[in-house]
């Protein structure tokens, strides 16, 4: 026996605290309860979110230049943060207001046909000037670094130095719908997002931003696919539901529209095909102990 529970979610009606990249939804109590030996399996069967959402934004805008003196002593700490970029710039608009923010420090220059940034020194040298060094903080996809690279003093030079991988404008290049609450996901689900570990994964839903800006990001499974079906651990009663949506990094997007979602509780009878594989094991491992004494004493 299986019986369907649609729960149709919109993250415009979210509290006054919430956000839309992280809400929490209070299910009417009794409605997806557990009847003993019954199990639930938890589906998306539709997701639309329009992209409308800013791949710079106040997480990811910041670097520092860092001057040491000949003795490697620290003389200046500036902070730069980009604002005239902050949205969805493309290359030229991170090297104008690069260019406008180091000016008397660094000159960049953008390699087209390599897609790289290359920082050169402007500054004179002096012994209170004697090294200049760029300092990611959490702008470097837009620079040509990678996340590795952060908090790390890349040393700019007056023959030029590179940036270390091509330039991606696209910071959010997927969304990830990860559910927790009063439901945890089976523990053949796993993940990396967190560290270079595997662990448990409470991601229950994967989708690239394919499409261009304004467009709808939607995904309808239509045809009753289960790709994004989990059999379910929870309490005997699913009060809670708590919905965050990530990028692919496990990072908020901060200026993620409203979006619209249904989750598909499905009830299943007791599976008993563990239990019947169990018995038939224990069965051969008899046979098996009546076969070795027949011939033990024959």
């Amino acid at each position: 026996m299986t019986d369907k529970i649609n729960l149709y979610i919109n993250s415009s009606y979210r509290k006054k605290d919430e956000t839309t990249s992280s809400i929490k939804c209070i299910v009417p109590s009794g409605l997806i309860k557990s009847y003993g030996k019954d199990y639930f399996t938890l589906s998306i069967t539709s997701f639309y979110c329009f992209n409308t959402f800013y791949q710079m934004d106040e997480t990811n805008n910041e670097f520092s230049i860092v001057i040491r003196d000949i003795s490697d002593n620290l003389t200046q700490l500036l902070f730069y943060s980009f604002v005239n970029c902050v949205g969805n710039p493309n290359v030229y608009d991170i090297r104008e207001e690069l260019n406008i923010l180091l000016d008397g420090y660094i000159s960049v220059t953008y390699d087209k046909i390599k897609n790289l940034f290359l920082f050169t020194r402007t500054k004179a040298h002096s012994e209170t000037n004697h090294k200049i060094f760029l300092k990611i903080k959490t702008c470097g996809t837009f620079l040509g670094f990678s996340k590795d690279d952060n908090n790390k003093e890349i040393e700019i030079t007056t023959d030029g130095v590179y940036s270390y991988q091509p330039i991606n404008v696209m910071y959010h290049q997927q969304i990830l719908i990860n559910i927790d609450g009063d439901i945890q996901m089976p523990i053949n689900n796993l993940d990396n997002k967190n560290s270079d570990t595997f662990e448990v994964s409470s991601v229950l839903f994967t989708k690239p931003i394919d499409i261009q800006k304004n467009q709808l990001i939607m995904y309808d499974n239509g045809d009753g696919n289960a790709s994004f079906q989990y059999k379910i651990s929870q309490k005997d009663t699913i009060n809670q539901i708590n919905i965050r949506i990530t990028n692919q990094d496990n990072e908020d997007i901060s200026t993620l529209g409203d979006w619209n979602m249904t989750l598909q509780f499905e009830r299943h009878d007791e599976d008993i095909t563990e239990s019947i594989l169990n018995q038939i094991k224990e069965y051969i491992k008899y046979i098996f102990i009546v076969l070795g004494e027949y011939i033990t004493r024959h």
